[in-house]
């Protein structure tokens, strides 16, 4: 339009070019600050005060504020076994007569600790292994809070220095290690749920990174540090075999690029650090003459260990319109820690009578099968977090003989994806259809889910296109 006809000029609007969602007047100063902006310290620097901030802080509690804390059953437990590993070491560790249901990979934890123990015993007159337990589950804190900044810089932005990868990562490291559950668990109950998340993180992050064969070994150590933590193994199993037999993956830097070789390495390097992780406790992996000796025959004595509908865990068979699931006394221990029976019949098909144990199982089988179709569906980073966070919930709510802390992986695992639906974050989200971005201007990251709400089974291709292909 012409607004200056004396002048004989036309106005024309001033061209529209992509700008940050938030910009801030240069003049004054005001307004919001650009998500594209870098921190004001480095992210090295913050990641570091938080860090240290979270153990400072567990160190207040475990050691100045409540320091005979902890679940006493658990903790004595644990102080024995490490002091037994450290008395007797690992050969004779499983025996008969002799209680230990934890697997064997975090026996080694605690036979460092018992070795500590042992060591300063001469120079204060008691033994402290007792007052250790805590230590690995603290550290453990730390490092998972790392592991999800490093995930998160990498993976849900545009590459390493990406200032909103940044953030997103910082978040994530703050919502986990100030999580109330999180700071309980470790610091306050002496639980050691923090150590198997550590190794989880640290696989999916392995395997994210393309490095299989050593995603492999890190899935045999979620095993070994307690039995829940085996859900790693299909994840890596199944993107293994997509990546590298098939060659296909819905992470550009991972697709079409078939090697068979690696799919050999790999079941190499699982089934290699397992036998030598397991050969010191003199176990073999299937059961011989004494179920007893063998990783399986644990397994199963562990299963049995402890059963009900639920070891006090508010899940699905804690509803109060059920029924299901009252206290009972089990001989000892807390009456409230075991609710219901799981071998009491649901419903009889024919001749087969079929119990809420097998109920339980069925349900966490069905949602397992659906993760592992997303997962096939999409393998990159994002699928990783959001496959792993949907089977820890449903291990959590679906199996009986559940105990309350098995939902605590799923604390992870949602921390990214919180963080990953922040505001800030928003100013990525790609458009679906064609773009009408300069060429100049950076596109979104690959494969962005800005919340769990964005998990469907297709993915997204650099620059914000749509694929329908697995």
């Amino acid at each position: 339009m012409y607004t200056h006809r004396h002048f004989g000029e036309r106005d024309l609007p001033a061209p529209v070019t992509s700008a940050p969602t938030m910009t801030r007047d240069p003049a004054r100063g005001r307004g919001a600050r650009s998500v594209e902006r870098g921190l004001p310290f480095g992210a090295g620097t913050l990641l570091l005060a938080i860090i240290v901030g979270g153990l400072l802080l567990r160190a207040f509690i475990a050691a100045l504020w409540v320091p005979k804390s902890g679940f006493g059953i658990d903790i004595g437990d644990f102080s024995a076994w490490a002091q037994q590993m450290a008395s007797i070491g690992p050969g004779a560790f499983y025996r008969a007569g002799f209680l230990s249901d934890y697997p064997p990979g975090y026996m080694y934890v605690l036979w460092a600790l018992g070795l500590i123990g042992h060591a300063f015993q001469p120079l204060v007159g008691i033994n402290i292994t007792g007052g250790l337990v805590k230590i690995p589950g603290v550290l453990a804190d730390a490092g998972t809070a790392w592991l999800l900044f490093l995930f998160a810089r990498r993976f849900l932005g545009r590459g390493v220095g990406d200032p909103v990868a940044e953030r997103i990562g910082l978040a994530a490291a703050t919502i986990y290690l100030f999580n109330p559950g999180v700071i309980f668990d470790s610091s306050v109950w002496g639980q050691v749920d923090s150590v198997g998340t550590f190794a989880i993180i640290g696989t999916l992050y392995l395997l994210a990174r393309g490095w299989t064969e050593a995603a492999s070994v890190g899935a045999v150590v979620c095993l070994l540090l307690k039995y829940q933590f085996a859900f790693v193994i299909p994840i890596v199993a199944i993107v293994g075999l997509k990546r590298h037999l098939f060659g296909r993956s819905s992470d550009p830097d991972h697709d079409g690029r078939p090697d068979a070789l690696r799919v050999l390495t790999s079941v190499a390097s699982g089934l290699g650090s397992l036998v030598l992780l397991i050969f010191p406790y003199g176990l073999s992996l299937t059961p011989g003459a004494d179920p007893k000796t063998s990783l399986i025959g644990q397994f199963v004595k562990a299963a049995g260990t402890y059963t009900g509908l639920t070891i006090n865990a508010f899940n699905l068979w804690m509803n109060p319109w059920s029924g299901l699931a009252g206290p009972r006394d089990t001989g000892g221990l807390t009456p409230s820690l075991f609710w219901g029976d799981d071998q009491q019949v649901a419903v009889v098909i024919g001749s087969f009578a079929v119990n809420w144990q097998l109920v339980g199982a069925l349900l966490f089988i069905a949602v397992a099968l659906y993760a592992a179709w997303l997962l096939v569906r999409r393998d990159d980073a994002a699928g990783l977090l959001v496959v792993s966070l949907v089977i820890a919930v449903a291990f959590f709510v679906l199996p009986t003989r559940v105990h309350e802390r098995y939902l605590f992986p799923a604390r992870s695992c949602t921390a990214s994806c919180r963080s990953r639906s922040s505001p800030t974050s928003t100013a990525y989200t790609p458009r679906i259809g064609p773009s009408t971005r300069p060429s100049s201007t950076p596109g979104p990251p690959a494969c962005p889910w800005p919340a769990i709400r964005s998990c469907r089974p297709r993915f997204c291709r650099r620059g914000g296109s749509m694929s329908s292909r697995p």
